[in-house]
């Protein structure tokens, strides 16, 4: 019918279609939106390293000098002062230990760098690459090892000085014995902890230390309580059944003090 209409009425039945809102359930074109912009988490900014470089290998040479002949120079102050040696002896026995305990670290020193690195290989005899040494786990690059060396030996002398001239020079004017054998203890038993937190920081600088501090600790009181009680009875055994001459070192004080550097021996190699 619209096709007999003028065509100005036409035109204004059209515009006026136009005008009308849209009709409920009729599809309207959408306009295009806009991208929205998916939000991108942040990376965890990564933490840096507690120590590096050289600073982790001198607290491995300290380590590996100084925890082991802590606990054996203890042993032997223990043993010697439980067996009734004078204050003069067991600081020469103490004095001796160290010096024949050091050609013994030297040699390790040597024995140590020379260690050739173990090869991994698959079970086709194919290598699949090198482990990793055991003289970077236990002080670091092997190209640093006069600084390696001459720090391991200084700690191995200061930890192991540090019994017999504590024992030598506390309570001086009472010569107690109990007190003297108590300093001892308490001058070893804090420097062993200091190194077995530093073991422990170098091995898992973010993990529990209280682990290793406490596993050396009681290895400690251990071996100088029993080194203590066995250089008493060993020296009572030796004069109740004439063996001994009456002098003020006993026969058994060299055979504690060279058990005690066996039984000490174990230091830096224990995995706690």
């Amino acid at each position: 019918m619209r096709s007999s209409l003028p065509v100005a009425t036409q035109q204004k039945i059209v515009n006026d279609d136009k005008k009308k809102p849209p009709k409920k359930g009729r599809l309207t074109p959408m306009r295009p939106s806009l991208p929205v912009p998916i939000p991108v988490p942040l990376a965890e900014p990564l933490l840096p390293p507690v120590v590096e470089g050289r600073k982790v290998e001198i607290l491995k040479s300290i380590v590996y000098g100084g925890l082991a002949e802590a606990i054996t120079s203890l042993g032997v102050i223990s043993s010697a002062a439980g067996s009734g040696a004078s204050t003069l002896n067991i600081l020469v026995l103490g004095l001796a230990n160290l010096f024949g305990g050091l050609v013994l670290i030297i040699h390790n020193l040597q024995e140590l760098r020379k260690e050739e690195p173990i090869r991994e290989t698959t079970e086709d005899n194919q290598t699949n690459g090198q482990k990793e040494t055991r003289y970077k786990r236990l002080l670091g690059r092997r190209e640093n090892f006069t600084l390696h060396a001459t720090i391991a030996i200084l700690s191995f002398i200061i930890t192991g000085l540090l019994p017999p001239v504590v024992y030598y020079f506390s309570f001086t004017t009472t010569h107690n014995k109990n007190y003297k054998v108590a300093s001892v203890f308490g001058a070893s038993l804090l420097c062993i902890a200091f190194l077995a937190l530093a073991k422990a920081h170098v091995r898992n600088p973010r993990g529990s230390h209280l682990k290793s501090v406490l596993y050396y600790a009681m290895t400690a009181v251990s071996v100088s309580g029993i080194t203590y009680v066995v250089g008493n009875v060993v020296s009572q055994l030796l004069e109740k059944y004439g063996w001994s001459d009456g002098s003020e070192t006993p026969a058994g004080e060299m055979m504690f003090s060279l058990m005690g550097r066996k039984a000490g021996g174990f230091g830096y190699s224990s995995s706690h």
